[in-house]
């Protein structure tokens, strides 16, 4: 067991590790205990980013005793909510998979699997089963992901019905296609491959698939600008934003075409002067857009 005898770092470290996150737990219940609520409250908001439900959450973890055992901490998933759904297993699970090594990858639709008499919304029996029999194989989440690919090109379905499929989450699904999808992008230095395989393989070791993706967030903007990676049919959030794109672009030649037909009333020349500089501006912004459409198109 370890102990809080200082306060964490205030912003995100507290959430690298089993470890940082049982300390910010005991912290925070000592000053639970020491400070008026609301003052607590705003103190955890503003130094960790934390609202009242995942301060109790946070709090919950640092009381258990098998999770804050200093010979488990390595052991353990570097999520928060991970360790929040783990408090919920029996002992006996819990020191069993601790023993064979296999929570370090856990998710929590294995969790569920493990826990078998809830039945959370969205996540039915085949769903849950599938997910059981993940566990026991222990497969690599970016092969999982992998074959998702393949099946969407197969036959397009949309990315939460792949994923319900594979036994994951919707999120981690699509963050994990993107970073596939994102390897095989030729524009890609090898630095930048490297960061991607890196992401890839620590997502595997960790099944912290939201922390490595974030950082790779500005490489997927990079590589792809405002459209979606490996963009398919089937991809709803990606047909919004073209249809989005389109509309824009429509209005845009709208009111291009009425520019000719604005009447020009009597303006003094600080008044024509404000006009055509507000003119260039908007030429300039239109002469960038169409010179990266032709980017694009040439690439």
């Amino acid at each position: 067991m370890i102990e809080a005898t200082q306060k964490p770092s205030a912003g995100n470290q507290w959430r690298e590790g089993a470890r940082q996150i049982v300390e910010l737990g005991q912290y925070l219940t000592v000053m639970r205990r020491a400070m008026p609520w609301v003052e607590f409250q705003t103190m955890a908001r503003a130094d960790y980013g934390l609202n009242q439900s995942s301060i109790t959450k946070v709090i919950a973890i640092a009381a258990h005793p098998i999770l804050i055992a200093t010979e488990n901490l390595n052991k353990l998933p570097d999520s928060w909510a991970l360790l929040y759904e783990l408090k919920s297993l029996p002992d006996t699970i819990l020191l069993e998979k601790l023993a064979n090594g296999s929570l370090k990858r856990i998710s929590k639709y294995e969790i569920w699997a493990l826990r078998g008499k809830e039945r959370p919304a969205g996540f039915g029996v085949a769903a849950r089963n599938r997910a059981a029999s993940r566990l026991k194989a222990e497969a690599s989440l970016v092969d999982l992901c992998r074959k998702g690919l393949a099946m969407e090109r197969e036959q397009p379905r949309p990315t939460g019905v792949i994923a319900k499929t594979l036994g994951i989450s919707d999120e981690s699904y699509r963050m994990i296609r993107k970073l596939i999808l994102l390897k095989d992008e030729k524009s890609l230095t090898s630095t930048e491959q490297v960061s991607v395989d890196d992401a890839l393989g620590h997502i595997d070791r960790t099944r912290n698939v939201r922390r490595y993706y974030k950082r790779l967030e500005n490489l997927v903007a990079k590589a792809w600008g405002e459209v979606r990676p490996g963009r398919l049919i089937n991809d709803k959030h990606s047909r919004k934003r073209i249809e989005s794109f389109k509309n824009s672009i429509a209005i845009l030649g709208i009111s291009c075409d009425r520019a000719t037909t604005i009447e020009q009333p009597n303006l003094s020349k600080e008044e024509i002067a404000s006009s055509v500089d507000d003119l260039m501006e908007a030429r300039k912004s239109i002469n960038q857009l169409i010179s990266n459409l032709r980017r694009a198109q040439n690439e």
